[in-house]
């Protein structure tokens, strides 16, 4: 019989819990409908924030004097059109790649210079993986969606191109959040939401024939069923932003936390209230921090 001081060492990390080193960086993602607060979330990330514009997100928002005088944070902004040298709607297959190429120059060479990594917004991104996925389809012999719309004028998508977009989004957000908590960077990408709606139900759960259509889920806009639930385990929180109120009398808040109709979770436990008014990225940021010093 073997004694304890023979037992061979484990091949793996065997650690109580209390032993374990909580992860540096943070991995998020805030999504909303237009004029919640997506763009004014992110530039509350501070100075030493890098935010990609990928030319569909309202940075007109940081540049009011409103965001100056009330938060005056001066973060760092790359272009993705200015990059591939075009104007206005950005519509090329490499826009995919000039996104990710932003990513690694910035990593490889400026790595001193920020802390955060913010995609602005997810949207535009999916559209660049979509025109991408359009032309490695072409080029397979998988679809001819791209020649059937250039000679068409139009915009018609086929089943398999969604499957195209899908695929490269998924390993966008695989491998720079991967990436970014190796490099100990934050790493957030806004995105706006997606709503499903049915018809009202009375209490027996059946359709109120001529009732109104109310939302029955609110989730990250992607496109597909199940690829908002694969996108979303990469994240560490997931926020839905929501603007109340009117005229100048508005309040930004987060829901931190979801149910049935929302999807909102957040992996820090007892950090943050269900509803948290006025969220600001770098005292998030902060607090979560904060709380791993006190665990450690």
């Amino acid at each position: 019989m073997t004694t304890p001081a023979t037992l061979p060492a484990p091949p793996f990390a065997f650690n109580r819990l209390q032993e374990l080193t909580p992860g540096e960086a943070i991995i998020g993602m805030p999504y909303a409908g237009s004029g919640a607060g997506k763009t004014w979330f992110l530039g509350t990330g501070g100075n030493r924030n890098l935010i990609i514009d990928t030319g569909n997100t309202g940075l007109e928002t940081l540049k009011s004097k409103l965001f100056k005088e009330k938060i005056g944070y001066n973060p760092i902004i790359v272009s993705v059109a200015e990059k591939l040298g075009v104007r206005g709607k950005i519509s090329v297959a490499t826009a995919f790649d000039a996104t990710c190429d932003i990513i690694d120059w910035a990593i490889a060479n400026k790595r001193g210079e920020f802390d955060i990594i913010s995609i602005n917004d997810v949207t535009q991104l999916r559209m660049f993986a979509m025109n991408k996925g359009l032309e490695v389809g072409l080029a397979l012999g998988k679809s001819h969606t791209k020649t059937k719309n250039d000679a068409l004028d139009a915009t018609v998508y086929a089943v398999q191109d969604y499957g195209a977009e899908i695929d490269l989004v998924n390993k966008f957000v695989a491998g720079y959040t991967s990436i970014c908590k190796s490099a100990g960077i934050h790493f957030f990408m806004a995105a706006h939401e997606r709503l499903t709606l049915t018809q009202a139900k009375n209490a027996k759960g059946e359709p109120v024939v001529g009732g109104d259509i109310v939302v029955k889920d609110t989730r990250p806009g992607f496109r597909g069923r199940t690829f908002p639930d694969d996108v979303c385990m990469y994240f560490d929180l997931i926020w839905h932003l929501e603007a109340v109120g009117s005229g100048d009398v508005i309040v930004y808040r987060a829901r931190t936390a979801g149910g049935e109709d929302v999807t909102a979770r957040t992996n820090f436990g007892g950090l943050f209230p269900t509803i948290y008014k006025n969220p600001h990225l770098l005292n998030t940021i902060e607090t979560i921090q904060n709380s791993r010093k006190v665990t450690q």
